[in-house]
């Protein structure tokens, strides 16, 4: 990890527990859920906290809805919450609601709602009903000082930048890479990518969803040799080489996808709420300071996606516990996620998803 985030003068001073040694307690913590009768009005204020962003990621929306339902919230109330361009039609969330089966509650609720701007919420929510109920909230308890201050962080990462047109931006990008992509379309970017595994790895490449069967499935000198045939860079690809082995999901079925079928090699980080110049400002500045992403990638839409090498859980759960207080997704955490390939073309926008910056030491 010392290489991917090593401590130099300005790395320092990043206000997280991790640059500074200190140990990083990755542990969710539980407390005894509060009474039944209670939970639906602190669904409906902990909802009235969530960004309604969110809605527009399906992920996040149908996590959101399963632990509103569990918690005693009312259809009508979601339906009110989650009306957006993309969730526009009752009839749809109705359905959604009724067949959902994830048993998320409280403490989902109010993860979101700290991702949306209220990171005290549980003590908020302790103070102000001391008077009317006792109760122990079922929500993941805080670390004493949270391991990134979002506002420092944005001072110091961001607000550098601030300004920057997108072209100055990716130009700068492009300065501080080794080697140099070429940023279109093509196998030219992806086969240096391909550069980070070795020959006889494994890779995924789905070309729309999660079909990992065994189209889809190729070593990778076997990507490299179809991509320099003429084939183009499927849209997907799973950057945690696959064992060729087929595993067992968590309920004990058989799977080619289960998260034991990969070999940790890298976390992915994407900020889906965070303006693109935003992004871009605050992996310039992340490079600067020393933290050293593999590669990033323009999704040919709204963000952009870094791989860091991380060997093992422990690594992710250090990573993501600097990235989420700065707003990264939470969902991308697990061994067996998709990231969009460079070079390939975003098929519901008809944009390049171009290579922005590589690292090739770290990447090898």
């Amino acid at each position: 990890m010392r290489d991917i985030f090593p401590v130099n003068e300005k790395a320092a001073q990043l206000p997280c527990q991790a640059m500074s040694g200190r140990k990083l307690n990755t542990e969710q913590r539980y407390s005894t859920s509060p009474p039944a009768h209670f939970q639906p009005l602190l669904a409906d204020i902990l909802l009235d906290k969530i960004d309604p962003a969110f809605a527009d990621n399906w992920d996040s929306w149908w996590r959101i809805l399963a632990a509103y339902r569990n918690s005693g919230g009312s259809l009508e109330r979601f339906i009110e919450w989650s009306h957006t361009e993309k969730y526009n039609v009752p009839k749809q969330v109705e359905r959604g609601w009724n067949n959902c089966k994830l048993t998320a509650g409280i403490g989902t609720l109010a993860y979101y709602a700290r991702l949306s701007g209220n990171p005290d919420i549980d003590q908020e929510l302790r103070k102000q009903h001391t008077g009317q109920i006792s109760f122990r909230c079922n929500l993941p308890r805080q670390n004493p000082k949270p391991v990134v201050d979002a506002v420092k962080a944005r001072q110091m990462f961001i607000d550098p930048w601030a300004g920057s047109d997108a072209a100055t931006l990716e130009k700068k990008l492009l300065e501080r890479s080794n080697p140099k992509p070429q940023g279109k379309s093509g196998a030219d970017d992806l086969l240096m990518v391909l550069g980070m595994f070795r020959n006889e790895e494994i890779l995924c490449c789905p070309k729309h969803t999660y079909d990992i069967g065994t189209a889809n499935r190729d070593t990778a000198s076997g990507w490299r040799e179809r991509l320099m045939s003429g084939e183009s860079p499927r849209e997907f690809f799973i950057p945690n080489p696959h064992t060729g082995l087929e595993g067992t999901t968590q309920d004990g079925k058989p799977s080619w996808r289960a998260d034991n079928c990969f070999n940790r090699r890298y976390a992915i980080i994407e900020f889906d709420l965070m303006p693109l110049a935003d992004q871009m400002n605050l992996w310039i500045s992340l490079i600067d300071a020393g933290v050293r992403p593999s590669i990033l990638t323009f999704s040919g839409s709204k963000s952009i996606h870094a791989l860091i090498p991380a060997a093992t859980d422990a690594e992710v759960a250090t990573i993501f516990n600097i990235f989420l207080p700065m707003g990264a997704d939470p969902h991308t955490r697990n061994v067996g996620r998709m990231t969009r390939t460079p070079g390939a073309i975003r098929m519901d926008k008809g944009t390049v998803q171009r290579l922005l910056y590589m690292n090739f030491e770290v990447a090898k």
